[in-house]
């Protein structure tokens, strides 16, 4: 590197005072006034060439080098993945009750919108919340474990979401929420059924 700076220097020299004290027409007088010049620009350009060459294959070097280590994590990450387990609990016509899918040290529980029995709203959305509770018990959780929670009301009436809420916060309480969705439709798959909830809950495989 220090040699071809020295070069760099000697050969600019030469067109530093062609600019400064001769007019374009006496360019080639330059030339031949300057011992060894044309020598000493074919080494310079010779040693830049030998430069470039080094400076390319040590970038070569590193490319190789970050591609092996990238290769290398990637084969240690496929070691320690996990494959995705998949439990389905309570098989009914067509579906499941809930669904557990297990990745490394979580757990998701997806529990499908289930009904409850009664002949009040009230009621039944007092069953409805134990039917969901008994699922989640059985993949481990519990409600407090849910995150996300669909709620589906037959002839929705501003009444009806007061008793909703009002019996939710008796089972579930009023701290730390799942969010929630709910909406008013003119009816249910199941005849007679006036509220149907379905959630989604997560857990720590090794807090249970």
């Amino acid at each position: 590197i220090a040699m071809t700076r020295s070069y760099a220097n000697n050969c600019s020299s030469v067109f530093s005072i062609f600019r400064s004290n001769y007019q374009e027409n006496d360019f080639f007088k330059i030339i031949f006034l300057q011992k060894n010049v044309a020598e000493k620009a074919r080494r310079f350009f010779s040693i830049k060439s030998i430069y470039h060459c080094y400076i390319k294959k040590k970038k070569m070097k590193r490319l190789l080098a970050n591609a092996s280590l990238i290769l290398l994590l990637a084969s240690c990450s496929n070691k320690v993945q996990t494959h995705i387990q998949k439990e389905f609990l309570h098989a009914g016509p067509g579906y499941s009750k809930a669904v557990v899918i297990t990745n490394v040290n979580t757990k998701t529980i997806y529990v499908a919108g289930l009904t409850g029995d009664g002949e009040d709203f009230e009621t039944q959305t007092r069953t409805t919340f134990n039917n969901i509770k008994t699922e989640l018990e059985s993949a481990g959780a519990t409600l407090k474990d849910v995150v996300k929670m669909n709620t589906y009301i037959v002839n929705y009436k501003p009444e009806l979401i007061d008793i909703f809420r009002r019996v939710r916060k008796e089972i579930m309480g009023e701290k730390e929420m799942p969010a929630s969705t709910v909406v008013g439709v003119p009816a249910l798959a199941a005849k007679d059924k006036m509220i149907e909830i379905e959630a989604i809950a997560i857990i720590e495989i090794n807090k249970k």
